[in-house]
């Protein structure tokens, strides 16, 4: 999110999509790049996700149902969702965030292999980092080492001490 929300806008006023008219370096073509970023980072696809977590969170504590995505479905199928047609739903689901996650966690591995040879070799001279699969599947070892510490470890234990020390990276890395 970080790196996107700033490459995008920049990408875009050198290469103005089609649709503006606009010549590329130009303020007309800032004004479309932050109109096309607004498009895909602004309040409408926000929104998808809140409807989302309105659907869950209504369903769960108004009507009692579990926090599970088949419960939104309970207005179409009712009793079934504890059958078959739920454990279709909530399997879909399972693997739609299995992908996305995945998604994600790709960009974000090759980012932070990149900024890890630059900060590290280049800027500071103290390890010199490659850049390539072998670091990357390494990164993704640990961070799935780490997430899944935390999350064996419980909501209390581990969950909430990793947050407390991201804030507190956050924090540094704002300093």
């Amino acid at each position: 999110l970080m790196f996107f929300s700033v490459s995008e806008p920049l990408y875009y006023v050198s290469n103005v999509p089609g649709f503006y008219n606009a010549e590329a370096g130009t303020g007309a073509a800032g004004v479309a790049a932050m109109t096309q970023t607004f498009f895909h980072w602004g309040f409408h696809p926000w929104a998808i996700y809140g409807l989302v977590g309105l659907g869950l969170a209504f369903f769960s504590f108004n009507r009692g149902l579990p926090l599970t995505f088949r419960s939104i479905f309970w207005p179409l199928l009712g009793e079934r969702i504890y059958g078959w047609p739920g454990h279709v739903i909530d399997l879909v689901t399972v693997f739609a965030t299995l992908f996305g996650l995945a998604t994600s966690l790709g960009l974000g591995v090759a980012q932070v292999n990149t900024g890890l040879s630059y900060v590290l070799g280049d800027m500071l001279g103290l390890v010199s980092i490659p850049t390539g699969t072998i670091p990357q599947v390494l990164l993704i070892a640990g961070i799935t080492a780490i997430a899944t510490l935390s999350v064996a470890a419980g909501l209390e234990g581990g969950v909430k001490r990793l947050s407390t020390i991201n804030l507190y990276l956050m924090l540094t890395l704002l300093g």
